[in-house]
């Protein structure tokens, strides 16, 4: 377990869990210095801060990544956090995983961008629970 909210080992425990160590965590603009053909992103709820313009405008002003498979929570931050994509040039759209593997998983979902002016409701609205999402630049 990775606890990113605060670094004071004090204010969080959890039976059973100790603490074991520190990270060092980095941006993408201090680690990525290519494009890419797909990134996926799974990182509990801190999607948001990873494809923040603060850790990753340099990265994504000089090279791209092609696709993305992310989280995104139902929080206040995933209205913002898909907005983030859509300046980008990502097309979005939820992932549902009952309708078998492969691209049944993405075809005929919803393209959330079109949802984004109408608001954190709207895409609720589209998506509630859905947590994984299929990202890609359009050709």
């Amino acid at each position: 377990m990775v606890n990113c909210a605060d670094r004071d080992a004090s204010k969080w425990s959890q039976e059973g869990y100790t603490l074991r160590g520190e990270l060092d965590v980095e941006t993408m603009d201090r680690m990525l210095h290519e494009d890419y053909f797909m990134l996926k992103i799974d990182v509990e709820g801190a999607e948001p801060r990873v494809l923040s313009k603060e850790g990753s405008a340099a990265y994504f002003s000089k090279h791209k990544i092609q696709y993305m498979m992310t989280e995104a929570w139902n929080d206040p931050h995933r209205l913002e956090y898909f907005k983030r994509l859509d300046s980008l040039g990502y097309t979005l759209q939820p992932v549902n995983y009952d309708r078998g593997a492969g691209e049944e998983m993405v075809n005929n979902m919803p393209i959330i961008n079109n949802l984004l002016s109408q608001g954190a409701e709207a895409v609720a609205n589209c998506c509630g629970g859905v947590v994984d999402f299929f990202a890609h630049l359009p050709h």
